[in-house]
């Protein structure tokens, strides 16, 4: 199962734009191939993460900061609060400025 990789490259200031091939190594050496979405604005990384359970995929990996991991955690669930796939997993890999959570 290919996981899918929602990226807000605009996390830590940039951080995760600059530092995108050596993110993007690091999690295909863990995971394997992985189809990649990158974030353009508010609320994108919950669309982009129920498109990517509703299309099967049941790894998928937050880049970015507690921003991103909100709103990628929401992506879960659909409109009624009901989950998606119970068997979907989330992974993080941090790069926000304060990544507090």
């Amino acid at each position: 199962m290919r996981a899918a990789i929602v990226v807000n490259p605009n996390a830590g200031a940039g951080r995760a734009r600059r530092h995108w091939e050596l993110i993007h190594h690091a999690i295909v050496d863990y995971f394997g191939p992985s189809v990649v979405h990158f974030t353009q604005g508010p609320d994108e990384a919950t669309r982009l993460v129920r498109q990517a359970i509703e299309a099967g995929h049941e790894r998928i990996v937050l880049v970015g900061g507690d921003g991103t991991v909100n709103e990628g955690l929401n992506g879960f669930f659909d409109d009624s609060g009901a989950i998606i796939n119970p068997k979907a997993a989330m992974a993080m890999y941090p790069v926000g400025t304060g990544t507090d959570l």
